[in-house]
């Protein structure tokens, strides 16, 4: 199964979860690029839409791969097989990612306002998943915040990273399933890059725009 992008990926995974319709859920998606995958589910099955912010440490020799994610409440998960990491640059890492979290949501208080969970149904959605830190990452910040029960779904991902991410979550639903990690990305034929300003605009949410009461 190839996507041809991120809005067509989330209108066919919406078709995997559309007995999903009309139950008390909420549909999270992951900055940024799962936000627009997690529209197509979220419109489908009639459900709010909340945004997980989570920030990536890179590795140093491999800037395309993560080391570690950040999220709010202080959540740091270090990636798997990842070798020796230094403790202390990566508490230097996080401190910098985490200071650059707040300063996004800053900007976009109403995109990165946070719905109530507590006691519901979570969907949360990314548009492809290499190795599983950000979505680990993401699923322990909607534990904290109460969820009832958490399902990932994802367009595309390496089997490692769900084998990885299965045990903190409740259910999986997956399209395509690939044994090499980088993979995942390469069944999309655009995934462009997305800044929160280009996120913020394809969701209708302006810059510094108020959050409601």
């Amino acid at each position: 199964m190839q996507f041809w992008d991120r809005r067509q990926a989330g209108q066919a995974l919406a078709g995997r979860l559309s007995t999903l319709h009309g139950t008390d859920l909420v549909v999270v998606g992951v900055a940024r690029g799962g936000v627009l995958v997690a529209r197509e589910v979220a419109t489908s099955l009639g459900a709010p839409l909340d945004v997980a912010l989570v920030g990536r440490i890179k590795e140093p020799d491999r800037p395309g791969t993560t080391l570690a994610a950040v999220a709010e409440g202080g959540v740091l998960v270090v990636a798997g097989r990842r070798g020796r990491v230094n403790p202390a640059a990566l508490r230097t890492q996080a401190s910098r990612v985490r200071a650059e979290l707040a300063t996004r949501t800053a900007a976009f208080p109403r995109l990165f306002w946070r719905k109530p969970v507590s006691g519901r149904a979570v969907i949360l959605v990314d548009d492809g998943i290499t190795t599983g830190t950000t979505v680990r990452a993401a699923a322990r910040v909607l534990r904290a915040r109460g969820a009832a029960g958490i399902v990932l779904a994802v367009p595309v991902a390496s089997i490692e990273a769900l084998e990885t991410v299965s045990a903190e979550l409740d259910h999986v639903v997956c399209l395509r399933r690939q044994p090499w990690p980088q993979a995942a990305r390469n069944l999309y034929n655009e995934l462009p890059p997305l800044s929160d300003e280009a996120l913020a605009a394809a969701l209708g949410v302006r810059p510094a725009e108020a959050v409601p009461a």
